[in-house]
């Protein structure tokens, strides 16, 4: 059999509107479907927008609270910096602060027998241990000590740390005085050199010995000298020790590196003190 053919009888205007009626729908279902793509897409953006803007907007306020509370901490820098200024200015006036006190004390514990003291000047002069003698010493002096120095313990706090060693110049004592002979002036130069923390590179700058007259017609000999020695930093005392370390650890300045020992590893970097004892 043969198939059925469908005979339209409809015009082929007809036919012709109707497929253009079915473009027309695809191309808005298209389209609406396009809008829709960049609609979902717009929302997106936006969201994705919306949550930056919204984390910078916290940042910012992050950094508005930084800076409320770096305003607030600035009047700590400017009292950091006043203590600083005036920490500087109170260890320049301690720096090379003497204990006269503690000089004599060692000058009469270290007097041998047989020599008086009659008179004691002392200067704190940083730059001693650079300037010669002003006469040449007489035999049995000290050499002209060295100006090296060694680091002393290191400073935690901000101050400047002054460095020393334990005998570096900070200053010149002169004494005058008498003894019995000339052995007793070597005495005195052989303890003073030895045995005392305070006070090393002696020397004598001047002796003379003449007949003193006693009761009656006796007399004797009696040797008036001076001498002169330089200060060592053990004749510091509890505030020059402090302002050389730049106020370290001053609040336990009592075991610290400011203590009041005048002797050991809280003076100039852990010496020991000598044994005291005369010439033979």
């Amino acid at each position: 059999m043969e198939p059925r053919r469908r005979i339209n009888l409809l015009p082929a205007e007809i036919g012709e509107k109707n497929r253009q009626r079915q473009v027309w729908v695809y191309a808005i279902i298209g389209l609406a479907a396009l809008i829709g793509i960049l609609a979902v897409i717009t929302l997106l953006r936006a969201a994705q927008a919306k949550s930056v803007r919204d984390q910078a907007n916290k940042q910012e306020q992050k950094v508005k609270e930084l800076e409320l509370k770096a305003r607030e901490l600035e009047y700590l820098d400017e009292l950091q910096r006043n203590f600083d200024n005036q920490k500087k200015v109170v260890q320049s006036v301690w720096l090379n602060e003497v204990s006269w006190p503690k000089v004599l004390q060692e000058i009469a514990a270290t007097m041998p027998d047989g020599v008086y003291l009659t008179s004691f000047k002392g200067l704190v002069d940083p730059e001693a241990g650079k300037k010669a003698p002003a006469s040449k010493p007489i035999s049995g002096g000290a050499a002209k000590p060295s100006t090296s120095s060694s680091t002393a313990p290191k400073s935690s706090g901000g101050g400047k740390e002054i460095k020393v060693s334990d005998k570096t110049p900070i200053g010149t004592v002169q004494v005058s005085a008498t003894a019995k002979s000339h052995r007793d002036v070597a005495n005195w130069l052989y303890r003073v050199n030895r045995n005392m923390p305070s006070m090393t590179y002696a020397w004598i700058t001047s002796q003379t010995l003449k007949e003193t007259s006693g009761e009656g017609s006796t007399s004797f000999p009696v040797v008036t000298f001076q001498g002169t020695s330089y200060l060592t930093p053990y004749s510091w005392g509890w505030m020059g020790r402090c302002a050389a370390r730049g106020f370290d650890n001053l609040a336990g300045a009592g075991t610290g590196s400011c203590g009041h020992s005048y002797y050991g590893a809280g003076a100039t970097g852990g010496a020991s003190r000598p044994t005291t004892g005369g010439a033979k």
